[in-house]
């Protein structure tokens, strides 16, 4: 499967769940689990693990700037200073 119908599942099934702030833990899971498929992508194969950081921080940054779950970003830096 492409990546990018991953992150478009991903994206539908948060917004279809009516998320609420307690969802941050969904959004970590799932950028956990996007970190194979992107190892086994012809573009990130041959890349180190600054590569594959950048790559799953990218995509993190992209999910949560969505106005949609902008409140979950804020949500998850609270959880890590807590």
């Amino acid at each position: 499967m492409y990546i990018y119908i991953y992150i478009y599942l991903f994206w539908q099934a948060l917004l279809n769940k009516n998320p609420k702030m307690t969802d941050y833990t969904m959004v970590h899971n799932f950028l956990g689990a996007m970190e194979n498929p992107f190892r086994s992508h012809k573009l990130w194969r041959d890349g180190d693990e600054n590569d594959m950081l950048e790559v799953v921080d990218s995509l993190e940054a992209y999910i949560l700037s969505q106005d949609q779950v902008t409140w979950i970003y804020m949500w998850m830096c609270i959880k890590i200073y807590i």
